[in-house]
């Protein structure tokens, strides 16, 4: 199997993605995955709000911006520290790397299930055979 330019970029990521995870821990991810999540949840919520109580939508996108980035850094801050006190470091490490691994398989299997572009990546290409 001859490796395709994308193929070079999913090996890269894989690589960083479970590097990162090792790095921050389980408990990074949990961190950052939740409150990511829920201050896109919080942005859709203030929106209506913010639209009607500002008088341009400029200011009403960056009002809700603000306050997503607020909801981020506490959830992200609390959720980071209470799962750092229930792990100790090594398996939170260890674990972070894993998921961070199955973070990028998860990756490769969606564009292969999707098959958008699958021609551009040979391991895509691999993977689409099975998954469709």
């Amino acid at each position: 199997m001859e490796l395709l330019p994308a193929d070079y970029v999913l090996l890269g990521f894989a690589f960083l993605a479970t590097a990162t995870g090792g790095v921050c821990g389980l408990s990074g991810i949990i961190a950052f995955a939740s409150a990511l999540g829920l201050s896109v949840f919080s942005a859709f919520v203030l929106w209506p709000f913010a639209l009607a109580r500002f008088d341009t939508p400029w200011a009403a996108a960056l009002a809700v911006f603000v306050a997503a980035i607020v909801v981020y850094a506490i959830v992200r801050a609390i959720l980071k520290k209470t799962v750092n006190i229930m792990m100790s470091q090594p398996s939170d490490s260890i674990l972070g790397m894993v998921v961070g691994f199955v973070l990028a398989v998860g990756f490769v299997y969606a564009w292969a299930r999707t098959g958008f572009f699958a021609e551009h990546s040979s391991i895509v290409t691999g993977v689409s055979a099975y998954v469709r």
